[in-house]
This record gives C-alpha cells, sequence and structure tokens, in this order.
C-alpha cells in the first residue's frame, strides 16, 4: 500500500500536473518504511521475474529447435533436387543420343541395304543390256551409300564412339571393293561374254556376302547400343524413385525425431524449473543441488539457485537485523547517507538497464521479423508442395494413357505380326509359281523351238535343191528347143517356189532367233523375279522380328509404366503428409510471433517500471536526509518484517 502511494505521488511530480498535491512530511514519514518494505517486496516479486526468465528461455529453445529443424529439412530437399536434377540430366543426354544418333544411324543402314540392292540390279541390268544408263545409276547409288557411311563415321567419332567408326570404316572399304569388282565384272560381261563373266562372279559373290554380314552386324551392334541405352534410362528412373523414397522417409524421420526430441528436452526442463517455482511458492528457498543440464533450463535452473541461495542470505540478513533493532536506530543517519550513494547507484544501474531492455526490446522485434519471414518461407514451400501434388496427379494420368497407349501397340503388333506370317507364306507360294512355271515355259517353249529350226532348216535344204532342179531344168529345156519351151515354163515356177521357199525359211529362222532371245531375256528377269522375291522374304522375315521386338519392348514399357503408376501413388500420400507437416510447422511459427509479441509487451513494462523508478530516484535522494526522524516507527517496520522473514524456509 504504501509501495503504491510512493509511486502515485511521485508519477504525479513527474507529471507536473499535482505538485501542489505533493505533502513533503507525509513523504519523510513513509520514506523509512518503504525503504525496509521493499525488502519484503522484492522477496514477492522475484516469483514474477523467475516466470519472465523461464518463459524467454523456453521461447529461445522452442525458435532454436525449430530453426534447426527448418535448415536440416531445407538441407535435404536441396541435396535432393540437386541430385534429381543431375539425373534427369543424364537420362536426358541418353535419350538425345538415342534420338539423333542411333535412330539416325538406323535409317541411314537401312538406306545403304537399298543402295547396295539398286547397284546390284543396275549392274545386272548393264550387263544383260549393254547400255552405260546402268553404269551411271549404279555410281549414283554407290555415291549415296558412300556418302551415308562417311556421315556416320563423323557422328560416331563426335559421339566418343571409335569402335564404331572403325566398323563403318571397315564397311566404307568393302563398299568400294563391291562396286569395283562389280563394275569391272559387268564391263566383262559386256565385252567378254558370259563365260568370262562367270568367271568374275565368283570373286564378285563372296564380296557382297561379305558385305551384306557387315551390314548386318552394323544394324545389330545399333540395336545392342539402342537396348542399352534404353536399359540404363530405365535403370536411372527406378533409381530417381527409389532415392525419392529414401529422401522422404529421412525427411520424415528426421521430422518425428525433432519432435521428439523438443517434446522430452521441454518437458524435462519444464519439470525441473517447475520444482524450484513449486517451492518458492511455498516460501521454500533452502538451495538444492546444483544442474547438469547445459541447454536453457538448465541455466534457469542454476538462476534459480543462485537466487535462492541469495534469498536465504537475504532472509538471514533480516532476521539478523530484527535482533539489532536498537543499533540501527543510533546508525540510521549514517545509513541515509549511505542510502543515498546507493540510490544514486540503483540510478545508475537503471539507467543501464533501461539501455539493455531497449536492446531485448528490439532483438523481441528483430526475432518477430524473423520468424515472419521463416513463416512465408514455409506458406510458399506449401505452395510449392501443391504445385508438386498436381503435377504428380497430371503425371499419373499421363502414364495411365501411356499405358492403355502400349496395351494398344502390343494388341496392333501382334496382330500385324500375324499378317506377316501369312505374307510370308503367301510371297513363298508366289515364289514356288513362279520357278515352276519360268521351268515349264522354258522346257515347252525350246523344245518347240528346237524343232521349228529344224524344220525351217529342212525347207532350206529343199529349197536349195529344187533350186538346183529347177536350174538343170531349165537348162535341158534350152536343150529341148520348142519341144521343151513347157517344161522351162514349169522349171521357172519351180525356181520361184524354191526361191519363195527360201525366203520363208529364212524369216522363220529370223523369227525363231527373236524367239530365242526372249525367251534367254524372259529367263534372265525371272531369275531377278526369284531374288526379288528372296529379297521380300527376307526383309519381311526383318520386319516380323522388329514386330516382335516391338511387342517385347511394349510389354516391358507396360510392366514399368505400371510400376512408375504405383511409385507416383506413394509419391502423392508423401506430399500430402509433407504439406500436413508444414501447416503444422506454420502453426508453430505463429504461436512463437504470439509469445515474441507477449514478450515485447513485458519488455515495454519493465521500460516503463525502469523509467518511473530513475525519476523516483531523485526524490527519494532528497528524502533520504529525513529518514532520521521516522526511527520511532521502525520497531513496527521491523516487527513485519521479522513476520515476513520467517516465513521462508531456510
Amino acid at each position: 500500500m504504501v509501495l503504491k502511494y510512493f509511486k502515485a505521488v511521485v508519477s504525479s511530480r513527474n507529471n507536473n500536473h499535482c505538485c501542489n498535491l505533493i505533502n513533503v512530511y507525509y513523504i519523510k514519514k513513509y520514506l523509512f518504511i518503504l525503504t525496509l518494505e521493499s525488502h519484503i517486496l522484492e522477496l514477492r516479486e522475484i516469483k514474477n521475474l523467475f516466470s519472465t526468465d523461464i518463459r524467454g528461455g523456453i521461447v529461445m529453445k522452442l525458435r532454436t529447435a525449430v530453426i534447426s529443424s527448418y535448415i536440416i529439412i531445407l538441407v535435404a530437399l536441396i541435396a535432393f533436387s540437386s541430385f534429381t536434377i543431375l539425373r534427369s540430366n543424364e537420362s536426358l543426354v541418353a535419350v538425345s543420343f538415342i534420338q539423333s544418333n542411333i535412330r539416325v544411324s538406323v535409317a541411314n543402314m537401312n538406306q545403304i541395304k537399298t543402295d547396295i540392292i539398286k547397284i546390284q540390279e543396275w549392274l545386272t541390268d548393264a550387263a544383260a543390256t549393254g547400255f552405260p544408263d546402268g553404269f551411271d545409276e549404279a555410281e549414283k547409288y554407290y555415291q549415296d551409300a558412300f556418302k551415308l557411311i562417311d556421315e556416320d563415321i563423323q557422328r560416331k567419332i563426335s559421339a566418343d564412339k571409335p569402335e564404331l567408326a572403325d566398323k563403318l570404316t571397315n564397311m566404307q572399304n568393302k563398299l568400294q571393293l563391291y562396286y569395283s569388282t562389280g563394275k569391272q565384272m559387268t564391263h566383262v560381261y559386256v565385252d567378254e561374254g558370259r563365260d568370262a563373266g562367270n568367271i568374275w562372279m565368283a570373286k564378285f559373290d563372296p564380296i557382297a556376302e561379305e558385305l551384306g554380314e557387315i551390314t548386318d552386324e552394323m544394324m545389330a551392334t545399333y540395336s545392342g547400343v539402342y537396348d542399352s541405352n534404353l536399359m540404363q534410362l530405365e535403370s536411372d528412373q527406378k533409381n530417381i524413385i527409389n532415392l525419392l523414397i529414401l529422401i522422404s522417409g529421412i525427411v520424415i524421420l528426421i521430422i518425428v525425431l525433432a519432435g521428439i526430441y523438443v517434446s522430452v528436452a521441454f518437458s524435462r526442463g519444464i519439470t525441473l524449473v517447475s520444482g524450484y517455482s513449486n517451492k518458492l511458492s511455498e516460501n521454500d528457498i533452502s538451495v538444492s543441488k546444483s544442474s547438469k543440464r547445459k541447454d536453457e533450463f538448465g541455466r534457469i535452473a542454476n538462476q534459480f539457485r543462485n537466487s535462492f541461495q541469495s534469498l536465504n542470505s537475504l532472509v538471514s540478513s533480516i532476521k539478523s537485523s530484527t535482533d539489532t533493532t536498537a543499533g540501527i536506530k543510533d546508525s540510521l543517519a549514517a545509513s541515509a547517507e549511505e542510502a543515498s550513494a546507493t540510490i544514486i547507484n540503483i540510478k545508475n544501474n537503471t539507467t543501464v538497464l533501461l539501455q539493455e531492455s531497449e536492446k531485448m526490446n528490439q532483438n523481441v522485434t528483430d526475432n518477430v521479423t524473423s520468424i515472419e519471414e521463416i513463416t512465408a518461407n514455409i506458406n510458399s514451400i506449401n505452395n510449392q508442395i501443391t504445385e508438386q501434388a498436381s503435377m504428380v496427379e497430371e503425371s499419373t494420368a499421363s502414364i495411365t494413357e501411356m499405358i492403355s497407349s502400349l496395351e494398344s501397340v502390343n494388341n496392333i503388333t501382334k496382330k500385324k505380326s500375324e499378317s506377316i506370317i501369312q505374307l510370308v507364306e503367301v510371297v513363298n507360294d508366289g515364289s514356288r509359281t513362279l520357278t515352276e512355271m519360268a521351268d515349264g515355259f522354258k522346257t515347252g517353249v525350246v523344245d518347240r523351238i528346237e524343232g521349228i529350226s529344224e524344220m525351217a532348216s529342212a525347207i532350206q535344204q529343199i529349197a536349195s535343191q529344187t533350186n538346183l532342179l529347177s536350174m538343170n531344168a531349165a537348162i535341158e529345156a534350152a536343150h529341148a528347143g520348142d519341144a521343151g519351151k513347157g517344161f522351162a515354163v514349169v522349171a521357172d515356177e519351180i525356181r520361184k517356189l524354191a526361191e519363195t521357199s527360201a525366203q520363208s525359211s529364212a524369216s522363220i529362222s529370223k523369227i525363231i532367233k527373236e524367239i530365242s532371245d526372249g525367251v534367254n531375256e524372259t529367263e534372265i528377269k525371272t531369275k531377278k523375279s526369284s531374288e526379288a522375291f528372296d529379297v521380300i522374304n527376307s526383309e519381311i522375315k526383318e520386319t516380323k522380328q522388329a514386330f516382335d521386338g516391338i511387342a517385347l519392348s511394349t510389354q516391358e514399357l507396360n510392366v514399368g509404366g505400371k510400376q512408375i503408376l504405383d511409385a507416383m501413388t506413394m509419391l502423392q500420400d508423401v506430399t500430402i503428409n509433407v504439406k500436413t507437416a508444414s501447416g503444422e510447422m506454420t502453426s508453430g511459427s505463429e504461436q512463437i510471433v504470439r509469445g515474441q509479441l507477449v514478450l515485447k509487451d513485458i519488455s515495454d513494462n519493465v521500460t516503463k517500471g525502469m523509467m518511473e523508478i530513475s525519476s523516483g530516484s531523485e526524490q527519494i535522494v532528497v528524502a533520504a536526509d529525513e529518514i532520521v526522524n521516522f526511527s520511532v516507527e521502525l520497531n513496527s517496520v521491523v516487527e513485519s518484517l521479522k513476520e515476513e522473514a520467517d516465513k521462508f524456509k531456510t
């Protein structure tokens, strides 16, 4: 009650509103009582001071734990994002290599095979007809194949594939040998005939066969590189998914462990500090053992212990002071002077405390700003997680559509494979029918041509003999004179008939020769058609193998797509959990901000109190000179002080 009255008086004087109401005598009367009563008030208000320290320590501990958790989660997310981007870039490089190199190489290799076939066809045509156009066309296809191989060599060198470049160089050399040998063979066929050309054919066939083997080997090599890159790409995707699951589990584990750690640490620390608070509420200031904890709770507990020691000493001093009241009366004057000096020191200390309080207030403001920034970052992360969840849903829908498309492609591939099998049978039947028809045609026509040729020869011989007989008859008719004129006419008719028969025989021989040439040309074209059927059959078989490979690949992609779909579902669940945890962290940050604002209000109140104490200290110094006059009332105050001190357990 005295303290409240004194504060009201000092405050009114500082504000210069009611200076005329101040009774100096009344202040002097209660000044010394206030000094003694302040000791009791100090004991009562220590609890509130410690409660403030406890709140500040707990808020500091919570803020440190939350910031540490945020830093750990942020570092984990950055590391995971960096690794995911790196592996995704590697996968994109592999896909780019497949698309820009292998696909082009396979397409070029198919074109090279076509050019090689065209070279052989045009050289064969030139050998059969003798026309130079076949050489020009063969040269054009040779240059095209040579250029494609050279471009593929440059791509392999740029892609750091020296072994493939060496194989292509060998293929290019074989192509040169193939073309030069085929060209020479064609010239021999045209200039020297079939027998000489067949000798070169024996040299040409092994080269053509070896070139075909090299071409097939390159196609198989490209297929192996393609399959290897696809397998590596699938392996990288699986590793990324597994790492995503692992990192998510680790982040969740860290959050759980951090929560457990903070909960256990706070529970034990609060229990430790609550023990001191309970003792203080029961006026028990007995000193216990010091705490071994190194955190904020341990420091608060040790501050409690040190304060209890100070309180213990203070209470003992008060009890001792009550036994020496008479001596205190005699030394009040000296004590007043000492009190005046002490008040000056208190004023100076209050000024320092006021400055520190202002600094603490500024720190609290900075902390609130930092926590608000952290909350904004958490909200940003929450938005990113929401976007990621949407992307996961879109990816899941796309993968589902891809699986449906793969199943459709697989069904179509199976149907086309069955159609190819039927086409192979049709081609084989056509080839056999063509061969049988060519053999029958050759046998029937050649035999009949030979018979007709023999008859034409016989007619020619008969015509020659008839012509000779007609000449003899004409000579005899001339010798016979007029009697032989009729015979001469008959002989002339016989001669004309013989000449006509000879001309007809010559025409028949010419026609037979043309028919024979046509039969030979038909035989050559029949062989070409048979070879074309063989090539078509081979291409159809390769196409069937390609369809079988596509069917197998689509089945594998279908299985992989379903696995990716399962993983995306798991990722969606993890994203929801992370989003929930982010919301909880946001709520925790808001609680910290509210705690900091409460701490700021307390700091403002302490600052105001310090200012009031500083202004009141001047009045206390002036009034200290009158303390001696209040020694009469000292006994009652000392008795009251003794009663308060006896309440504490030491």
